[in-house]
This record gives C-alpha cells, structure tokens and sequence, in this order.
C-alpha cells in the first residue's frame, strides 16, 4: 500500500529530520524589526538542502526590504507534481524566527539544538521548524519512493510571518 511505503520513508529519514532541525536551529533567522539579520541565510541554506535533496525546482519570491543586508527578503516554493496538476495542496513555513529574549532563561545555547527525552529544544525548533522539516520529510519521503500525489504536494517557504508578514506571504 503506498500509504506505509511513504510512513515507511518518512520513519528512515527520521535522523535526517534531527540533522536539518539541528542545523536550521544553528541559524539566526531573527527579522530586522526585532534586530536580527533577516532570514537569508537559512533560505540559501534551505535551497540548497533542497536541490541536493531531489526537489525538482525551486522558484524565489524576493521581497524589497531596505532593513537587511542585501535589501531583499526571501520566499521560495517547490511543487512535488501529483497525479492531478489541477489542483494543489499548499503547506506554508517560514523561515523567519523571534529573538531568544532572557537569556538567562535558557538552559542551553538558543542557537544550538538539544536532544532530549524524544523532543528537540533550540530558537525556532516550535516556532516554525517543526513544520518547515516536517513537509520537507514528507514531500521528500514522496519523492525518494517514486510515488506522485493524488494532486501537486506545493511548500512555500516565507519571511517575515513573526513581524507582519510584509515581505512574506
């Protein structure tokens, strides 16, 4: 049944899950209002990741923003073709992350993810990490077993969902 094959994909690439919220954690992605760099460079890391991964094509969405280095805000979106191209099943993720406020609050480095008792704690790992990785998993579990979608599996990656949502979606 291609149901348990996909659960079954999903369930190998579960240290690979780990790996890129580990590694998406490790990046600032703190949007300028809040003082942070924006989220460029976890896009750059994220595209990447995602071409050496399998997804066919990924198309950028660049929103002006003079606030960050580079003066642009990024968004991008990749499609895993279904059976049906009509239609389309959209998971939205951003990219962007809040400050990691006292400090002194944190048992651990913000920036640094911890594994613990089954649950991964680092800034984003909630807040939007789990769903970022998660539709990554998915998508990929798809893609790596070679069965197409009832209809087109879309994720949309944007900026600024913690601050407006200007120069995202």
């Amino acid at each position: 049944m291609q149901k348990d094959i996909i659960l079954e994909r999903i369930t190998k690439l579960e240290p690979e899950a780990i790996e890129l919220m580990e590694k998406l954690i490790a990046i600032n992605a703190i949007g300028p209002k809040s003082g942070g760099p924006g989220e460029s460079e976890k896009a750059e890391f994220l595209e990447k990741y995602l071409k050496d991964t399998g997804f066919a094509e990924i198309k950028k969405y660049p929103a002006p923003d003079p606030d960050v280095q580079g003066g642009q805000r990024p968004n991008m979106v990749t499609i895993v073709p279904g059976n049906n191209t009509d239609r389309t099943l959209w998971i939205i993720s951003h990219l962007d992350i809040v400050p990691e406020g006292d400090l002194s609050k944190w048992e651990t480095d913000p920036f640094k993810a911890v594994v613990k008792d089954g649950k991964i704690y680092g800034r984003g790992s909630e807040d939007n990490h789990q769903g970022l990785v998660s539709s990554v998993i998915m998508a990929r579990a798809f893609i790596e077993s070679g069965i197409r979608p009832e209809f087109n599996l879309g994720l949309m990656f944007v900026s600024d969902e913690e601050t407006g949502s200007e120069f995202g979606l």
